[in-house]
């Protein structure tokens, strides 16, 4: 028999490497200083969701959305390479009716997978970005550059819908409990 307690590489991969060093070129710039972070809007009514269309990513999002609150509106972008996502996200601001929120999401995947998300286009569009942005790539345990640049980091797709729509009987508890709290003063 054969116990295994722990299994560690011995030597870090190429694409790792690669990202150390972008990850210090760009931390050294504030792309992941919170003083650059966004915060998201208490009452979006708009999220543009920047996910593979044939994936079941932005089902994920959308379907968590709406349990939560049925009045947010939706858009899906899709995405292939991250010169595409980081178009995707320039695009989204020039809409006339820009969403509140970009939520770049993929569900996760090898290091090989991954690493559209340590591009710096990218990582320069969403630094750039005027909305902002919750990254939502992989799972827990998948961090990359983008989560960091990212003015949100959302473990999975599931929790960046849970972070950025608010549950709408929640909101209207809160709502009659003002009411209340005003007539009583009045």
């Amino acid at each position: 028999s054969l116990y295994v307690d722990r299994i560690t590489g011995i030597r870090t991969s190429e694409m790792t490497e690669k990202a150390r060093i972008l990850y210090e070129q760009l931390e050294k710039k504030g792309y992941f200083s919170p003083l650059h972070k966004k915060l998201l809007p208490s009452f979006p009514e708009q999220i543009g969701i920047i996910a593979s269309s044939t994936g079941a990513v932005w089902h994920d999002i959308i379907k968590t959305g709406r349990m939560r609150n049925d009045s947010i509106r939706y858009t899906v972008q899709g995405e292939e390479a991250s010169q595409d996502m980081a178009s995707r996200i320039r695009e989204a601001q020039t809409m006339s009716s820009p969403p509140d929120i970009l939520i770049l999401a993929r569900g996760g995947g090898a290091e090989e997978d991954l690493q559209p998300f340590n591009d710096v286009e990218l990582l320069e569009a969403i630094h750039e970005s005027s909305i902002p942005v919750v990254s939502a790539v992989g799972h827990e345990t998948d961090v990359t550059l983008a989560d960091l640049t990212a003015d949100v980091r959302a473990s999975t797709p599931t929790q960046a819908a849970e972070l950025c729509i608010p549950e709408k009987q929640s909101v209207q508890e809160e709502i009659v409990r003002l009411m209340h709290r005003m007539a009583d003063a009045a």
